[in-house]
């Protein structure tokens, strides 16, 4: 028995539409800002290693670069759809 699909999987360009998507991809941003700015200030000035980077300091900085690009494609994204 195959299930009918509706049309409304949520993928990202329909995740796109919602308000909630775009707050969730603000607040990725902005962590990831934040994030990066951190790990540079350790660096340039507390002599930090890479190694002592946790993987969650990664983890944010990487979900913050991916929803910095998010952001700018729906902002590029035109909008006659």
């Amino acid at each position: 028995m195959e299930k009918e699909t509706s049309g409304k999987e949520l993928s990202l360009s329909r995740l796109s539409q919602y308000w909630w998507f775009k707050a969730v991809l603000a607040i990725l941003a902005l962590a990831g800002i934040f994030q990066l700015g951190y790990i540079l200030g350790n660096l340039a000035f507390g002599g930090v290693d890479w190694q002592s980077i946790s993987v969650l300091q990664a983890a944010i900085l990487g979900s913050g670069v991916w929803a910095f690009y998010e952001i700018i494609a729906i902002i590029r994204k035109p909008k006659t759809q």
